[in-house]
């Protein structure tokens, strides 16, 4: 099986792909977010976000997600969060990664 580098997580450098697995899609926060408290879903208003709300029909089984906070760290999609204006950085990704 095909193992694939994680730089992001230098204590476990391989992991195994398992293609009978369940699909877990990760989002990162987008800089584009909407101006009023909403579900994480659609306060994040990047292209991938976009992309990803035009090919999940409503009413049809979403695959699992989480996103990543650059504020509050890993989040359900249906997670109510207010808008914030922060990236995510090196130091930031350290302090998040601290919690896990």
């Amino acid at each position: 099986m095909p193992a694939m580098q994680l730089a992001f997580f230098p204590h476990n450098t391989k992991v195994e792909f398992d293609p009978a697995a369940a699909a877990l899609i990760v989002l990162a926060c987008s800089g584009k977010k909407a101006a009023v408290r909403s579900p994480a879903l659609h306060l994040y208003q990047g292209v991938m976000y976009q992309t990803y709300r035009a090919h999940t029909p409503c009413g049809t089984a979403a695959p699992a997600m989480v996103i990543l906070s650059a504020k509050h760290g890993f989040v359900a999609p249906d997670d109510t969060l207010d808008p914030y204006d922060l990236q995510m950085t090196t130091a930031r990704a350290d302090e998040i990664l601290k919690r896990l």
